[in-house]
């Protein structure tokens, strides 16, 4: 099971931002045309989902990266042949 990121360490929070940044994310905080602050986690130019606290986006991201991994690590594990 998962550590909730609100127990976690800070060094667990920059492992979410280096893993982050290795995928292409980069986390920043701004403010909406309505005058909300919100944090994303930006990719290009794709829209992504936006958090009005810090701590729902590094749980987002926990999540989004480990989900993704075990997926890049099926799609890259070599099948064996069948006769």
């Amino acid at each position: 099971m998962a550590t909730p990121v609100w127990r976690t360490s800070d060094e667990h929070l920059e492992d979410i931002v280096e893993r982050a940044a290795a995928a292409g994310f980069e986390l920043l905080q701004h403010e909406t045309p309505h005058g909300q602050l919100v944090w994303d986690w930006r990719c290009g130019d794709e829209p992504r989902p936006q958090f009005v606290s810090r701590r729902v986006a590094f749980n987002f991201m926990d999540d989004w990266l480990r989900r993704n991994a075990a997926t890049r690590r099926r799609l890259h594990t070599p099948r064996r042949a069948t006769r």
